[in-house]
Parts: structure tokens; sequence; C-alpha cells
């Protein structure tokens, strides 16, 4: 098998946006939206709570579609309440394979994230939504690896590529 970065032309690519930005300097809390955020390459963004602490879990996505999800259920949620970094629309951020490559912004500024991990949200999301709903927990949570840093703001665009089956392997992903 080839490694799945030697060619991108049997990639699928998808385009979205960035609809926020959010970090937080304390754990437990929600995530606080920022104008810009600074991504550092293999750590995260510059000064959050999570930044460095674990290599396959560098940032955590989310789609708004989601979030409004919750609002039409009538829970309390807004982009950042759920612990994410980002916040996305556009695409379907769940279906992501580990590996897809995700470009925010455009040119030579732009940053590149790889699709590392999936996780499950944990109590804390419960606590922020308002709810005792044990099914949340059952919910994907999406994480990525920095591999150009720089910054970012909401509103930007997003780049997704999405490699073929077979090729579908993060460059962060855990060790087992």
């Amino acid at each position: 098998m080839s490694n799945h970065q030697d060619s991108k032309d049997d990639w699928e690519v998808v385009a979205g946006e960035l609809v926020a930005v959010n970090s937080a300097h304390d754990i437990g809390k929600g995530k606080v939206n920022q104008i810009m955020v600074r991504l550092v390459e293999g750590i995260g963004i510059e000064g959050d709570f999570h930044a460095g602490k674990k290599r396959h879990r560098q940032l955590s996505l989310l789609g708004v579609e989601r979030i409004r999800s919750f609002v039409d259920q009538g829970l309390i949620a807004e982009p950042g309440s759920l612990g994410e970094n980002l916040t996305v629309q556009g695409f379907d951020l769940e279906s992501l394979p580990l590996g897809a490559r995700v470009t925010i912004g455009e040119g030579p500024s732009a940053v590149v994230l790889d699709i590392s991990h999936r996780g499950k949200f944990c109590s804390s999301a419960m606590k922020a939504l308002g709810t005792d709903d044990k099914t949340i927990l059952e919910i994907d949570r999406i994480y990525a690896g920095v591999i150009k840093g720089g910054d970012i703001e909401a509103g930007q665009k997003i780049r997704v590529e999405i490699p073929p089956e077979g090729q579908q392997v993060s460059v962060f992903q855990k060790k087992v």
C-alpha cells in the first residue's frame, strides 16, 4: 500500500466554513469564542488548556448542525459551549475518516489539520447542555492535529480532502 500522502488525485474534496474559534485556559468550562487564535504545529491552540497535552487530540471540532440539533431539542448550546475549539459548517464533519485533511484559509498562510481521532462527548457536555440524557455520551466528537500552523478566525473558508478507503490513516493517530 502506498503512503496516503503520495498522491491526492483520487481524494474527494468538499468545502465549508469556519463558524467560530474557541479556547479556554481552564478545564471543565466551555470554550470562549475568540476573534482569532494561533494554531501551533503539533500542539494545538496557543494558550488553550489542552494545547500540547495529547498528540492525537490537539483540537476538537464540532459541526454547527450538531449544535442546532441540541437547540432544537430545547437544550442550551452555542459555539464553544461544548468544549470544541473549532465550530464548522458546510460538510458532514462526523463522517470524515481519519487522515482527512482540513485546510483553513487560502494561500501560503493557510492552516492544515489532520483528522486524527474519534471520541465521545463526556459528562461535562451533558452538564453544559443542562441535561441528564446519557445518549449525549454516544455522539462522536472529532479531533485533529495541526500539520501547518498559523492564525485563523471565524468566516474563513475550509477545504476538506478525504482520502479513499485503504488510505485513511492519520499522521497523529494514537499509538496503541
